[in-house]
């Protein structure tokens, strides 16, 4: 194996033995845009590798996506059938552990018509809020990983051709997830996260009340914590049990905001890439823990869809903290 497939079947390994860790006879299922094929191949044989009973890959593609919600009625937008549905309980009575490999290209569902994505996500999103639930509250495992592709490549490395623009960014995902040749990323992974751990403990210990965000952009905002808040970062306890990594690469401790105690603006430094369209420039303005103003300089209609999704979408649910020096990572 060239170097790009000894990094990216380390990339499978830590995916499945550390960030999903993957049980003995467990289902796992492994959610994955098509370009990101190679990756795939080497989770699925390391899944049954660790044992896993049954791998699942569930295939996505911008393209037929973006096909689908240009030209598929509103009906057809709002239904979802029900063997999908019931594909999804058995996933979760199974306590599948679920493998997702983020990379999607940002500017995907450029043009295309947002009311027509809220539509659906409000229709479907009830139906299936017992799976999403079921993940998010982490009652079996989950991981996410990254994997370049070519818009996304270009998008960060405009200057270079496609082909250094990939190699680029395939360099990044893997520093910034912990893998080289020289290491063991499991190990880098362990300390990795026993740090993570420390961090939140010191954060616990001062119980602040409330954090203060200023930067040269204009951001001046406030955010007061609940009471009993707690700080988490790195790893966690499944409801099954199994201890796992959420986000591969992490840098973050997070906790909890108050939903009515948050005021003043905060001013984006990076784009957003919101359900395949990329959002520049932006700011929300809060007053009493909700968004009262926002505005964007690209993305506009997307950013004010995703305030508008449901009474919640408009306010914080979580805040987090990260190093800001990544010389930190040990590789």
């Amino acid at each position: 194996m060239n170097k790009k497939e000894i990094l990216t079947k380390k990339l499978a390994n830590l995916a499945v033995r550390v960030g999903a860790n993957v049980q003995k006879d467990q289902i796992v299922v492994i959610t994955s845009d098509l370009h990101a094929a190679p990756l795939v191949k080497f989770i699925q044989k390391e899944a049954y590798l660790a044992g896993a009973k049954k791998v699942y890959v569930e295939w996505n593609d911008d393209e037929l996506t973006r096909n689908y919600y240009t030209y598929a009625s509103d009906e057809t937008l709002q239904e979802i059938p029900e063997w999908n549905l019931s594909k999804m309980r058995y996933f979760v009575d199974q306590h599948a552990c679920r493998i997702v490999i983020d990379s999607k290209n940002p500017h995907a569902m450029k043009g295309v018509d947002v009311n027509k994505m809220m539509m659906a996500n409000r229709a479907i999103g009830p139906k299936t809020a017992f799976f999403q639930n079921h993940y998010s509250s982490s009652k079996s495992q989950w991981t996410i990983v990254a994997y370049p592709n070519d818009e996304w490549a270009q998008t960060v490395f405009p200057n270079l051709t496609v082909d250094e623009a990939w190699d680029k960014l395939f360099d990044a995902i893997m520093y910034t997830s912990r893998i080289s040749l020289d290491h063991d990323e499991k190990e880098e992974w362990k300390n990795h996260t026993k740090d993570l751990e420390n961090h939140s403990k010191k954060m616990n210990a001062y119980n602040f009340k409330t954090l203060h965000f200023e930067n040269s952009l204009g951001t001046n905002l406030d955010i007061e914590l609940v009471q009993s808040h707690i700080w988490a970062g790195g790893g966690e306890m499944g409801g099954n049990g199994v201890y796992f990594v959420p986000n591969i690469p992490t840098e973050e401790i997070f906790t909890m905001p108050h939903k009515d105690k948050v005021n003043g603006k905060v001013v984006s430094t990076k784009p957003l890439n919101y359900q395949g369209t990329l959002i520049k420039d932006f700011y929300f303005i809060f007053k009493d823990g909700k968004v009262v103003d926002f505005d964007a300089k690209e993305g506009y209609e997307a950013l004010k869809s995703l305030l508008d999704l449901d009474e919640g979408s408009s306010r914080l649910g979580e805040v987090a903290l990260i190093s800001y020096d990544l010389s930190l990572i040990h590789i």
